[in-house]
């Protein structure tokens, strides 16, 4: 359906129902009061009008650095446009010298930083559950960015930004250039805040803004803005499509558990370091929520961890760590470190607790048949049953079943961690190992290992689930292997030692 829209409205309508930059309930115009910014409100609200109710609800939001001695003026123009278009306005000030200091950041990182946690906090204050941040790039400032991470050798993700949609962060002037902006603003004499720092040339993005780009295009054949802006489109597709595949591929080795993401090591090592590296990316944002400090040197380094086989701790910027161990990889903040060592041992196969702890197991007597003992302080539970019937043996990870014969003594039995030290022989083998170098040799990451679960009986290690057992059933082959030792001979029944989570469900860790 066509609507009665000015030229640079009906490009922008046009190209944000292409790149899918409308289909949110409301749109939070992030409005400085430049003339970029001007025109973005300006166009979003002509189509609004336009298209009615089938367009997203406006919100117009400034935020006052105070740092500018004109920023009370700029604040003033932005609400004076929203109030003449009849947009909700609301204002932030904050003291962003004051904010940089303290975060160690430059100013211009600290002022992207405010502006977005400002829009957020808009959008949550009034309780705005499908909002889109709408911001003001437009081509040349493509041209501008591709050409700044050419030179700071960035790969294809910088030479491939701003983005139309980022998130919730939309950015529908990318199909105007500068000029176009600027042309409109003068034909409808709508007023404009004008920033003198954007002349400056000391600042790198103006020199190529106001130097480099102008002097290209004394020797290029086609306009360096429109040049770069094809090249971008070209590149754009190829992104595309290796994001597509990363994402493929990071679906199929990504595990989750209490809430943490892992990735399979071993299945990143079958990709390609383009794939690998997108792998890396996405599983930083599934952790910290963004790709922020995420740079090409930590990738290069995550990924020469990944090629070696011993267990790695990298660290990452601003407290953060990468892990590699037990098979596993993971992105994590100092305070987190610990508890996931713990759920990679979970992910191999061992029960963990996260304390040093010893727990007596409860065995039914008499006409009990079952009988549960909570571990203090975790959230695992001990079930401990009589099996009558051969038929009932099930095998798993976390299950271990002792023949009980007439005239056996009652066992005592103790679910414990923390004796590295503890000599531990599977049954049917000629030797034993220290617990600790057992555990080592399975890459169960050193932080984790003294919190690593076992049972023991009169001070002897029994059953290590994840492991085996030095007595007992723990599979079909043990059980094969115990028949043909006792002969015909036959147990009064079996008890079941299991290890369950708090929802009752068998084989505590698994996922």
């Amino acid at each position: 359906m066509g609507y009665d829209l000015s030229v640079p409205a009906a490009q922008v309508y046009a190209f944000g129902i292409r790149e899918g930059l409308f289909t949110c309930k409301d749109i939070v115009v992030g409005l400085s009061g430049g003339p970029d910014s001007v025109m973005l409100l300006l166009m979003l609200s002509e189509i609004r009008e336009a298209v009615g109710e089938d367009f997203p609800r406006l919100h117009a939001v400034h935020i006052n650095h105070n740092i500018r001695e004109e920023a009370l003026k700029d604040q003033e123009l932005s609400r004076k446009l929203a109030s003449d278009l009849d947009v909700p306005f609301t204002v932030y000030s904050e003291d962003v010298l004051t904010i940089s200091s303290e975060m160690k950041r430059s100013v211009e990182d600290t002022g992207r930083i405010v502006r977005y946690r400002a829009f957020r906090d808009y959008i949550a204050g009034k309780g705005l559950t499908d909002a889109y941040i709408a911001v003001a790039h437009h081509k040349d400032d493509v041209a501008e960015t591709v050409m700044l991470n050419l030179f700071r050798g960035s790969g294809l993700e910088g030479l491939v930004s701003p983005v139309p949609k980022s998130d919730d962060v939309i950015r529908p002037l990318l199909c105007l250039r500068k000029r176009e902006i600027l042309s409109y603003l003068e034909k409808e004499d709508i007023a404009y805040a004008t920033d003198i720092t954007n002349s400056d040339s000391e600042y790198t993005r103006n020199a190529w803004r106001n130097k480099i780009l102008p002097l290209i295009g004394e020797y290029s054949v086609k306009d360096p803005v429109e040049a770069v802006n094809d090249t971008y489109r070209l590149l754009k597709d190829d992104l595309m499509f290796l994001e597509s595949e990363a994402s493929s591929a990071y679906e199929k080795c990504r595990v989750t558990v209490k809430g943490h993401t892992f990735v399979k090591a071993q299945l990143p090592d079958g990709y390609p370091d383009a794939i690998r590296s997108r792998i890396l990316r996405l599983l930083w944002k599934d952790t910290f929520s963004n790709l922020t400090d995420f740079s090409s040197r930590n990738t290069a380094d995550c990924l020469e961890a990944l090629s070696r086989k011993e267990n790695t701790r990298l660290d990452m910027p601003f407290g953060r760590i990468f892990v590699k161990a037990g098979g596993y990889i993971a992105f994590c903040v100092e305070e987190d470190y610990l508890s996931v060592t713990l759920l990679i041992a979970r992910l191999q196969g061992f029960v963990t607790a996260v304390e040093h702890t010893s727990c007596k197991i409860d065995i039914p007597k008499g006409k009990d048949k079952s009988k549960t003992t909570i571990l203090p302080n975790s959230d695992i539970q001990i079930k401990c049953e009589i099996i009558e019937n051969i038929k009932g043996l099930a095998y798993n990870n976390k299950s271990w079943f002792c023949p009980i014969f007439d005239g056996d003594e009652t066992m005592d039995l103790v679910l414990c961690n923390g004796s590295l030290t503890h000599r531990f022989k599977r049954a049917g083998s000629d030797c034993s190992k220290p617990l600790g170098r057992l555990l080592m040799s399975l890459r169960v990451p050193k932080e984790a290992r003294d919190f690593v679960m076992y049972v023991e009986s009169r001070g002897e290690i029994i059953w290590i689930p994840g492991i085996g057992a030095s007595q007992g059933i723990v599979s079909e082959r043990a059980y094969e292997a115990w028949k043909k030792e006792i002969g015909g001979t036959q147990p009064a029944y079996f008890l079941k030692v299991s290890l369950v989570d708090g929802d009752g469900k068998e084989e505590y860790g698994s996922v």
